[in-house]
């Protein structure tokens, strides 16, 4: 099963499912968007809430990593 969420809102977890949940890395991911991404689990309220932020990165050389 596949669930959308919105960046920066906590999305609840059904407790009689299992998740897995990969944000990715800090840093600049495949979608190519360049914003800072991590997520946080709030375990009494059973929600993630995955950030995107806007700030510096790391200068990255996309030929050569992606040819």
């Amino acid at each position: 099963m596949k669930y959308s969420f919105s960046y920066n809102e906590p999305f609840h977890l059904n407790e009689n499912e299992r998740y897995i949940i990969s944000v990715g890395s800090i840093g600049y991911g495949k979608d190519m968007v360049g914003k800072i991404r991590y997520g946080i689990y709030d375990r009494e309220n059973r929600t993630i809430e995955i950030k995107a932020i806007d700030r510096p990165l790391l200068e990255f050389d996309w030929k050569i990593t992606f040819g």
